[in-house]
């Protein structure tokens, strides 16, 4: 019997929790410079928090027809050996 290192790499899905200080008049006005702030990539979050209680595999379905799960030997940049979009899956 020999060994075989074989590695998976799976797409999912993360919500990130981004905080702000917004200086405006009022919260109408901060939310319209936070959303401007974003739609133009002007304005980087004060604090981030990554919620990891949030991740949710994907299906293949959901990714296009795209695999979202991909097993390598020994070296994930090399090509996959396996996927879960193959018809043998």
């Amino acid at each position: 019997m020999k060994n075989f290192k074989l590695i998976a790499d799976e797409k999912c899905t993360i919500w990130f929790r981004d905080f702000y200080i917004i200086e405006a008049e009022n919260l109408e006005k901060a939310k319209e410079v936070l959303k401007e702030s974003i739609k133009k990539n002007m304005k980087e979050p004060d604090y981030s928090e990554t919620l990891y209680d949030t991740v949710e595999a994907i299906s293949v379905e959901e990714n296009q027809g795209n695999p979202t799960l991909e097993v390598f030997e020994n070296d994930p940049m090399q090509d996959a050996i396996m996927t879960n979009a193959d018809k043998d899956w």
